[in-house]
């Protein structure tokens, strides 16, 4: 997840998961830390999906929970994919 902000606005590129190493047994899946952005749900203009893979898209849906209405802008194919989710 990578945050841009411009004239106090925000812009989320992806919002995915990482998978644990073999050094971290237990562990399923890694999530962003969300707690940067909590606050200023406000001022999220968009969240940009650059393509489809769980890296990119997995934790949207935690994202989501968050603030539902977050417009999501990516391709057809990727969109589709994350209404999915």
């Amino acid at each position: 997840m990578t945050v841009f902000e411009h004239l106090g606005r925000l812009l989320i590129v992806d919002c995915g998961v990482l998978f644990p190493t073999h050094d971290e047994p237990g562990v399923d899946l890694i999530l962003p830390d969300l707690r940067h952005v909590e606050g200023r749900l406000d001022v999220v203009e968009a969240l940009v999906v650059t393509h489809a893979h769980e890296d990119h898209i997995g934790a949207i849906p935690h994202l989501l929970k968050l603030r539902a209405d977050i417009p999501i802008v990516g391709s057809k194919f990727t969109l589709a994919l994350v209404a999915e989710k």
